[in-house]
């Protein structure tokens, strides 16, 4: 177990958003996450947050220092899978914050939110499937996660925060939904190994470095609905030799 065993408090990490139950090595680790969630930890590293009933019910929001840290933050190395419960209906800011080993995400069909931050530094998941009635995928959502290698965005969202998906340099392929109105600035800087971007024709503004050296990317084609685009769009792409201005 990472924690001393018969250890009920820890007292350097004070306030971490919820209360822990410790449990006899070779046993999970659990707790709560606000009023409404519970979550476990194997020793097989799935970490499973549920919600009573599967009602509905928002995760609270977390920092990446100081006090109000996730419950689950200071055993983030020993986390290799997360399973989010029906009913969950938003992941909050900086939840999975720097989960290093984590490969895999099973999302709720309940799901519309992911908070600011909710998945940066998790570099080693590998891919994860956004459910259809998802809106929103927050600033740095999935900052340098450079082994995500393609993302398919579904057609419910509709924005999509700056550095989401920024240094994510295994991703290779995105398709951006047209309920999509605007690609927030630096929302997929850095995305090196990026060779194909589908823009639709319902966004009508693309942000500062949204796409700022994406190195392999080849062509772009900009819809005639976007009506700015921000300083260094594009800059460092130095392969791009075919783009499609309206």
């Amino acid at each position: 177990c990472y924690y001393p065993v018969g250890n009920t408090t820890y007292a350097d990490a004070g306030d971490l958003g919820g209360t822990l139950v410790w449990l006899e090595n070779g046993k999970d680790l659990t707790g709560t996450c606000g009023s409404r969630l519970s979550w476990s930890l194997t020793n097989e590293g799935v970490l499973t947050i549920t919600s009573s009933g599967n009602k509905k019910a928002a995760m609270p929001d977390f920092d990446t220092y100081g006090e109000n840290l996730a419950p689950w933050y200071h055993a983030r190395k020993l986390i290799t899978s997360v399973v989010i419960g029906e009913g969950i209906n938003r992941i909050g800011n900086n939840a999975f914050y720097n989960c290093a080993n984590l490969t895999s995400v099973t999302l709720p069909s309940t799901l519309v939110g992911i908070g600011s931050g909710a998945f940066e530094y998790c570099r080693n998941l590998t891919a994860v499937e956004l459910p259809g009635t998802l809106n929103s995928i927050g600033s740095s959502a999935f900052y340098d996660c450079d082994s995500l290698t393609s993302v398919v965005i579904p057609d419910s969202v509709t924005s999509i925060g700056a550095y989401a998906f920024y240094d994510c340099s295994g991703l290779t392929s995105v398709v951006i939904p047209d309920s999509v109105t605007s690609i927030e600035d630096y929302a997929f800087g850095d995305c090196s190994y990026l060779t194909s971007v589908t823009i639709p024709t319902s966004v009508t503004s693309i942000g500062r470095k949204a796409f700022a050296c994406c190195f392999k990317l080849p062509a772009i084609t900009i819809p005639n609905s976007v009506t700015s685009i921000g300083g260094w769009a594009f800059a460092g792409c130095y392969n791009l030799t075919n783009i499609t201005i309206p």
